[in-house]
């Protein structure tokens, strides 16, 4: 692909500390086109034309914008983000805690919502340090953690299919445990280990937990593991690398003949998302039965433990 169209790539770092940010938005202005960054920060697409102007946006960061040239698209790029600053003048949020321009600037870096209440993860300029906040719907002050880092290491928040909550950076994620007014984080992990383990996982049911291994788009499979004993049983498995290769043999046909394409980019993007999508499967729990959308047959399977083993007992057409 690199030999008859452009490859644009590079990272997005933070300007004031220079550590990459993932899950920025990135597109080519004025069209529909565009990227994520990575977890480390970097990305990667190809056009078939230069210049085009690259429009950057993150919710914690200003918008920029760039333009890359030919010359530019010879060699990786570094786009620096500022922070986008949120002054908070007199906005009393409890009798306890106060976010104040006198004496405080804070940013809102990300939140989710366990059960009735609000788990807020703050940044305060004043202590240079990240905090988490727990608030009931109208933002009254349930539990306070203490400062627990430095900025120089850039902090997430993510809940997980069993709702629980984890603060997470490039090395590490914790577990956040709410006891009485105090938040503490606990149960440490390497960052590639928590992947590995949450980022697959669906939903529970009674017994069991549902994951989706995605070895690539056109092949996964969905397992369940026993909450008590640990043991895994495969539900389905999808897999589709046929269509894969014909997707593969397209888009070698399309490059080798870019003269009969306008626009590569937007052909090999037709193909991937319209002529050769990988089928739609969803997974959905209801007491201790899962629920199978079949795409290709038009049906929902059902999946329910059997004997203590699990197994295809109905499905429904319509």
């Amino acid at each position: 692909m690199a030999q008859e169209g452009y490859v644009v790539k590079g990272k997005v770092v933070d300007a004031s500390t220079g550590l990459t940010i993932e899950k920025v938005n990135i597109q080519i202005k004025d069209t529909y086109s565009g990227t994520t960054t990575s977890m480390e920060g970097e990305f990667r697409f190809v056009v078939s034309e230069l210049p085009i102007t690259l429009v950057f946006s993150h919710i914690s960061y200003e918008t920029s914008t760039m333009e890359v040239t030919a010359f530019d698209a010879r060699e990786s790029i570094t786009v620096q983000l500022f922070t986008r600053i949120n002054l908070l003048k007199e906005a009393l949020i409890t009798s306890q805690y106060k976010f104040t321009s006198a004496e405080n600037v804070i940013m809102v870096l990300d939140f989710h919502c366990i059960e009735k209440n609000v788990l807020i993860l703050l940044y305060n300029y004043t202590t240079k340090a990240h905090e988490l906040v727990l608030t009931n719907s109208f933002f009254d002050t349930v539990a306070v953690s203490g400062k627990y880092t430095e900025k120089k290491r850039q902090q997430f928040l993510h809940k997980d299919c069993l709702g629980e909550c984890h603060v997470y950076d490039k090395d590490f994620a914790r577990q956040v445990v709410v006891r009485d007014s105090i938040i503490m984080l606990m149960h440490t992990v390497p960052i590639e280990k928590f992947h590995t383990t949450l980022d697959n996982c669906l939903f529970e049911t009674e017994n069991f937990v549902v994951f989706e291994d995605r070895i690539n788009d056109f092949y996964k499979e969905f397992y369940c593991l026993h909450k008590e004993s640990g043991l895994k049983k495969i539900i389905l498995s999808s897999n589709e690398m046929r269509k894969a290769k014909k997707l593969n043999d397209e888009i070698n046909w399309i490059m080798s003949h870019p003269d009969i394409y306008k626009d590569l980019y937007a052909s090999i993007r037709f193909e991937r998302e319209i002529m050769f999508n990988p089928s739609y499967k969803v997974l959905e729990g209801i007491g201790d039965s899962v629920y199978y959308f079949n795409h290709l047959l038009a049906t929902i399977d059902i999946y329910d433990q059997t004997r203590g083993t699990w197994g295809f007992t109905a499905n429904a057409g319509f």
